[in-house]
């Protein structure tokens, strides 16, 4: 398994628990616009989370650029 297939697997896995989603109902193009679960509050879960899986720490350029699943995957493949 690929890099960004592990990266995918653990984001949707943070996305489905943060905002209580069933997994198969998580596409790349899941994200704010999608989810009316999705507030300031729910997205600075989501980045602590990340932060905490890929134990990396995000600029705040790039965790307000992380509005959808393929969005944060292309920050983390930059990363991680």
């Amino acid at each position: 398994m690929s890099d960004a297939n592990l990266i995918h697997d653990q984001v949707k896995l943070i996305v489905a628990k943060i905002f209580d989603v069933p997994l198969q109902d998580i596409s790349s193009d899941f994200g704010i616009d999608s989810c009316e679960q999705w507030d300031s509050i729910t997205h600075l879960k989501l980045v602590a989370s990340i932060e905490d899986q890929f134990q990396i720490q995000l600029s705040p350029e790039e965790q307000t650029d992380m509005l959808t699943l393929e969005l944060i995957e292309d920050v983390l493949n930059g990363r991680v």
